[in-house]
């Protein structure tokens, strides 16, 4: 919307009175128009105009710029000045009077005005404009609304558009609701992908489709990219441009930088944008898009607790959205910095809010507005069950949600127009006595950080502090504090100055600034109170359990406990901390408990009395042993997650797991069981029952317990038919190998075996032994199954080899009538 508005003719406008002719007999209507239509502010402005109702109509933007924008739009347009008959609400920026008929306002206030109007009351009709988008107020608002419309208001009407909607879904969810499709737009968009990516980078892409779009067109360029980091780096890279004004547009921005990249000027624009101009914004001149194809998407991990901003492709009608425009008022071209075959793959639509965020704002309205059952509202998707579990648990860590419904804080909180967190820190701090402090703190958390990042290449580390915060209210404060971005201060206080009011005198101090405010951060931020690991260590563990690190850019590097203010995602599911706030341990409320652990040290069950938030253990200290009882169930889980804690595989357990398979195997009559590793796991828990240790569970004494785990008839029948030793010639019992898949071997010298004729036999004489005839060097001479056949046809032949080398040994010509010899004979004297 530009400073003074053309007054062509918008598409939509042909198609105005059907369209208010269906709004007046349906009560719920949708409207699929192109971008450019005209939809966001013609519609609106010609419902106001249709005297058959009377009261105020709002209509809701998912974003700030464009609510504002749009209702500067009609007011001029209409001849009026912005905040008389047509206004706008946005947060912290109330325009409009009671003599306001038509209002613009953002999602999110339109869900706390709907908790204080549970009727909606002078208000005749509400319209959700760039529905596609789904924020999470929007899908609350529309589902507050028709519930509002089902019991108690059926004279209200509700009008949804977007340009991209996915018309079959709603159809299937608003059965009865017409859809009014409008023309398209006047002038095409032509759109040129990228044949092969050269980079990477997305400030290195938008580089070159923004050079390429000022040679190839004429008018001015708006380019979409990620991030507010990103426009910043493509500034610079765009220095050079002559006659040429590179101007910034992002939500952080105040709505007078915001108007400056709205409004043409004498000279040529390159409009750097994130995704707020993606919808219900008309940039009067924009001939050219050029689109990096990405969005920062904020998705929460019920895991952590913590919402990420994540790097991700924009959907197809993202797309769609960011190339239209460049055809509000003429033919225009989009260059996508991507292939085509890319652009195929990528989703049809964006994944909604409710699906990917943290859900703890929307519970505390759901609660405020009296909805106990998430579940009951017409919902477009309703929120996955475990995001509101999630969002009661969070509410209950500030002290918002009980047993009996919301507290007097939590009453409060619902009323402020900032998250759950924010609102808790605001409300302590201004009852603790420092109502602006608190004010200045929540606003800085509220907007995209105001400060530089620290650069560790660069920075000086920040002097040693207790809390991050308030090193930067002090340095808003002063506004000469290098890492403060130009302009920042003055939107901040601006926000503060809101919420000093919205909260009003506050308490009496009790504590000095520093410390209310810190104990404020550490109610606010419960849940993510986070112990270092180490006196100088830069790494922490949070009480949910998760790795923590905190920057360089921190200056608080001495406190033990510390609440984590900002936190980003890190490598390795390690969370990375940009400001934290120290906390004081008599603060805080831990649980005593009586813990029982498995020492990996000591192979040992240990009791521990443990002061502990969470995963936390404040301090500990030894108990007496556990009993056995109580020990067997964390033995057992300590086998599970490293079974080498029993030597299962050890010599001694496979020999007796062979001589059970033999016999299962030869002899099944006796009973056996499989020895395979079910058996052995069913065994364990016999194993481990009586004991708080495994320090003498070595391969031999396991193999013994599992031995009389056996019935005695079995262990008899091992003892006879699979024997650890067998009595050999010599007078010896000689050990056998025993070894799973294989027959047993006995390694014996052959001396020791003179007289014997027949191979030795096990299993009930079902299968012969292996013998390993030994030579005096205690090797393998001969093996064979069969020693009757080698003193008959083989010992000849042995004999007369080794008979030279060991002269000393026993080497008769008849070994079946020379007498066994255990060593060497002696001679005679």
């Amino acid at each position: 919307m530009s400073g003074a508005p053309s007054q062509r003719r918008l598409p939509i406008e042909e198609s105005l009175p059907k369209i208010l002719a269906e709004i007046q007999a349906s009560p719920l209507t949708i409207v699929h128009a192109p971008t450019g239509a005209g939809k966001t502010t013609a519609l609106p402005a010609a419902m106001l105009d249709d005297r058959r109702d009377e009261g105020m109509i709002w209509t809701l933007e998912p974003r700030r710029i464009a609510a504002r924008a749009a209702a500067r739009f009609v007011a001029r347009r209409r001849g009026g000045a912005p905040g008389d008959e047509v206004g706008w609400h946005v947060r912290f920026e109330p325009r409009f009077h009671s003599e306001t008929r038509l209002l613009y306002l953002t999602d999110g206030v339109a869900v706390r005005r709907l908790a204080e109007d549970p009727f909606l009351e002078g208000v005749r009709a509400v319209v959700f404009d760039e529905l596609h988008e789904r924020s999470l107020n929007t899908d609350l608002a529309l589902a507050m609304v028709r519930r509002i419309q089902s019991e108690v208001r059926p004279d209200l009407r509700v009008v949804l558009m977007s340009a991209t909607l996915d018309t079959a879904e709603l159809a299937a969810r608003f059965g009865e609701a017409p859809i009014l499709s409008v023309p398209s737009r006047s002038f095409p968009v032509t759109i040129h992908y990228l044949p092969r990516p050269n980079t990477s980078s997305p400030v290195d892409r938008s580089l070159f489709g923004i050079r390429r779009a000022l040679e190839q067109c004429k008018g001015d360029v708006l380019a979409f990219l990620p991030g507010v980091g990103e426009i910043h780096g493509a500034r610079e890279g765009l220095a050079d441009l002559s006659g040429v004004d590179v101007l910034p547009l992002y939500g952080a921005l105040s709505a007078e930088e915001q108007d400056r990249a709205l409004v043409p000027g004498p000279r040529r624009r390159v409009v750097l944008a994130t995704n707020v101009a993606e919808t219900s914004l008309t940039l009067e001149g924009i001939e050219a898009v050029v689109d990096t194809g990405l969005a920062r998407v904020l998705r929460h991990d019920p895991g952590t607790g913590l919402d990420r901003l994540r790097l991700e492709p924009i959907s197809q009608a993202s797309a769609d959205q960011r190339a239209g425009r460049a055809g509000r008022t003429a033919p225009g071209v989009a260059w996508r910095l991507w292939t085509e075959r890319e652009h195929r793959a990528r989703p049809a639509f964006d994944a909604p809010a409710i699906v990917r965020s943290d859900l703890s704002g929307l519970v505390l309205q759901l609660r405020a507005w009296g909805e106990p059952d998430p579940s009951a509202l017409p919902w477009i998707e309703a929120p996955p069950a475990e995001a509101i579990e999630a969002g009661d648990r969070a509410l209950r860590s500030l002290g918002l949600l009980d047993a009996h419904g919301l507290t007097p804080l939590g009453r409060r909180a619902s009323t402020l127009p900032l998250h759950p967190r924010l609102a808790v820190l605001l409300l302590l701090g201004a009852d603790a006595g420092y109502p602006e402090s608190a004010a200045l703190a929540s606003a800085i958390l509220s907007t995209r950080d105001p400060f530089r990042r620290h650069d560790p290449t660069q920075d000086s580390p920040p002097p040693n502090t207790t809390c991050d915060l308030l090193d930067r209210m002090d340095a808003v404060r002063s506004g000469r504090d290098p890492r403060l971005r130009r302009g920042a201060s003055r939107e901040i206080r601006r926000i503060a100055d809101t919420l000093r009011r919205l909260v009003g005198t506050g308490g009496s101090p009790s504590d000095d600034e520093g410390v209310a405010i810190r104990r404020a951060l550490a109610t606010a931020w419960a849940d993510r109170l986070a112990m270092r690991r180490g006196p100088s260590s830069s790494r922490a563990l949070m009480r949910s359990g998760r790795g923590v690190q905190l920057t360089e850019g921190s200056g608080v590097r001495e406190a033990a406990l510390f609440a984590c203010v900002v936190i980003d995602d890190g490598p390795r599911r390690e969370g990375t901390v940009r400001l934290a706030s120290a906390i004081e341990e008599d603060w805080l409320s831990p649980t005593t408990t009586r813990a029982l652990r498995f020492n990996t040290d000591l192979l040992q069950v240990v009791a521990r009395e443990e002061r502990r938030l969470g995963a936390i253990v404040l301090h500990e200290r030894p108990l007496p042993t556990p009993a056995a009882s109580e020990a067997l169930g964390l033995l057992l889980d300590a086998v599970r997650q490293d079974p080498r804690l029993l030597p299962v595989d050890s010599p001694e357990v496979s020999a007796l797991r062979a001589r059970i398979a033999l016999l299962h195997e030869l002899c099944p009559e006796l009973g056996l069981p499989p020895p395979d590793t079910r058996w052995l796991e069913e065994q364990v828990p016999i194993l481990l029952s009586g004991r708080t240790h495994l320090r003498d569970l070595d391969g031999a004494s396991l193999a013994r317990e599992l031995l009389h785990l056996l019935p005695w008839a079995q262990r008899d029948a091992l003892e006879q038919h699979a024997p650890e030793r067998l009595p050999i010639p010599s007078g010896r019992e000689a050990r056998l190998r025993w070894e799973l898949g294989s027959r047993p071997v006995l390694a014996v010298r052959m001396q020791e075996l003179f007289g014997l004729e027949q191979t030795p036999t096990v299993a009930k004489g079902r299968s012969r032994v292996v013998l390993h005839l030994l030579a005096p060097n205690g090797r393998p001479a001969q093996i064979t199954d069969d020693l009757g056949s080698f003193w008959t046809n083989t010992w000849a032949e042995v004999r007369k080899d080794l008979r030279a080398r060991y002269p000393k040994h026993a080497w008769p010509e008849d070994p079946l009538s020379a007498a066994p010899l255990r060593g060497v004979k002696r001679r005679r004297r």
